[in-house]
């Protein structure tokens, strides 16, 4: 098969890598000037020519478009040449951008979002949660930058309207708007399905397939330190529909038909200790790095993504097996340019003392160095890529995922989670957790399935405490 992948900062590096080892061709443009994946083969890097020049210098089977950056185009290439497009769409790239947009299609869909006020001033902001007596989270909107997420810490929201206080002056002028969320205390969790010309993705046993994740954001254990775009991630398939499908990713099946939108789609919640389910976010693309966790569940991640055009059943490796993917950073990692004296591993070799771990790491910015048979950091960013290990029991999974990571030299100079996991383990305690993840089965013998599904769960939670 012929690929081309087009990315906006190559999140697809390690979805090219192992498409390339499947003997596929691939063609890859990135917007952004990053040297990675060099000295590769079976990939082909076009750098310095325009999107639409890329698109039509190459004849290939399908085309991947790795995030929602170019969801116009996608869209329009869709319905105006009819050209075989996985990715995202207009839809996902608006939804994401614009979160005041979101919560007004989840309004008229009905469904549910914490309360969400939408601010352009900082001043009426602060004068609003002067009033209030519950917890808000701030969260930026369109291209405002990232200092304007912010959850606050305390009820009266003192610690938030400080926080105001200080981009006040940091930007005196903003060019948009912000939003204010009520806090709702609960487990965080996402469940993704797959958008296909032919509608759902299903599995081998002709049910709706959905993966099942957990996010790990912050840079450091314990969810301290700064908020990265992802650290980790802990995710299963599994078949049949849950209520975070039913209630939160469904609902937007029409818009996904009309923008011809056919790959993944995520719905980010939090469902408190009464069972109540609250929308976070719609992420209508692929995820990062949860695509290369895909890799690891997947027998072929060639028949999996040809799936999501094609619409034959996929074939992945369902629950009980779980999944988890590590990132691994080195500076100036997780910042993306060096500034001043920072430290910058450019260059530096990854020396895998156990050569099997190879198999399980997913490259993202470093290249292959032939003489020395080995990855090295190729770009300046310093993200090195992920590690994923799968199995039955979360706890032996984590050791494993672990130990690999560490037999890379020099990793533990480098940022990475040693505690992908723990959260969720605790969070599988919880009944009510489990009422909107485990699948929906319709018939007696499928509920009859399902209750062997929550034996399973249960025995995975007992083996993991």
């Amino acid at each position: 098969m012929r690929f081309a992948i087009v990315s906006y900062q190559a999140d697809s590096s390690g979805l090219a890598y192992a498409l390339a080892k499947e003997d596929n061709q691939i063609f890859y443009w990135v917007e952004k000037n990053y040297r990675f994946l060099e000295n590769v083969r079976n990939i082909t890097h076009e750098r310095g020519i325009k999107l639409q020049t890329f698109l039509g210098r190459h004849a290939t089977d399908y085309i991947i478009f790795d995030g929602q950056e170019y969801g116009n185009i996608e869209t329009q290439l869709r319905k105006e040449q009819n050209m075989k497009i996985i990715g995202s769409s207009l839809l996902g790239y608006k939804l994401e951008k614009d979160r005041v947009l979101q919560y007004k299609i989840a309004k008229y869909l009905n469904v549910r979002m914490p309360e969400t006020f939408v601010f352009s001033d900082i001043d009426e902001a602060i004068k609003f949660l002067k009033k209030e007596k519950t917890a808000f989270i701030m969260k930026q909107n369109g291209n405002l930058p990232k200092d304007f997420n912010y959850k606050s810490f305390m009820p009266d929201n003192y610690d938030l309207i400080l926080h105001l206080e200080a981009l006040k002056k940091r930007y005196p002028k903003i060019a948009g708007n912000f939003v204010l969320q009520r806090v709702v205390e609960g487990v965080e969790v996402a469940t993704s399905g797959f958008y296909t010309p032919f509608g759902w993705l299903k599995g081998e046993n002709g049910r709706v397939l959905l993966e099942i994740n957990f996010e790990h954001k912050s840079l450091l254990e314990g969810d301290r330190g700064i908020a990265t775009g992802e650290m980790g991630t802990l995710a299963w398939f599994s078949e049949g529909e849950n209520r975070i499908f039913t209630e939160m990713v469904k609902p937007l099946e029409p818009l996904l038909l009309k923008f011809m939108n056919w790959g993944n789609v995520d719905a980010n919640c939090i469902v408190d200790e009464n069972g109540d389910l609250y929308l976070l976010e719609w992420t209508i693309r692929f995820g990062y790095p949860i695509t290369d966790l895909y890799i690891e569940l997947t027998p072929s991640i060639t028949d999996f993504i040809l799936s999501l055009y094609t619409g034959q059943p996929a074939k992945v490796y369902q629950f009980p097996t779980i999944g988890i993917v590590w990132v691994l950073g080195f500076p100036v990692f997780p910042y993306e340019k060096a500034k001043g004296r920072i430290e910058s591993f450019l260059e530096e070799r990854l020396i895998f003392t156990d050569k099997s771990v190879m198999k399980h790491f997913h490259p993202a910015f470093v290249s292959w160095d032939n003489e020395n048979k080995t990855w090295y950091i190729s770009d300046v960013y310093g993200y090195a890529g992920t590690i994923t290990a799968k199995g039955e029991d979360i706890e032996r999974v984590m050791r494993r995922g672990v130990k690999m990571i560490e037999s890379i030299i020099p990793s533990k100079k480098g940022f990475y989670r040693r505690d992908i996991g723990e959260r969720v383990v605790k969070a599988l305690k919880k009944d009510y957790v489990w009422e909107v993840i485990l699948t929906d089965m319709q018939s007696k013998a499928e509920q009859s399935k399902a209750k062997e599904e929550v034996e399973k769960l249960s025995n995975l939670v007992q083996k993991s405490s």
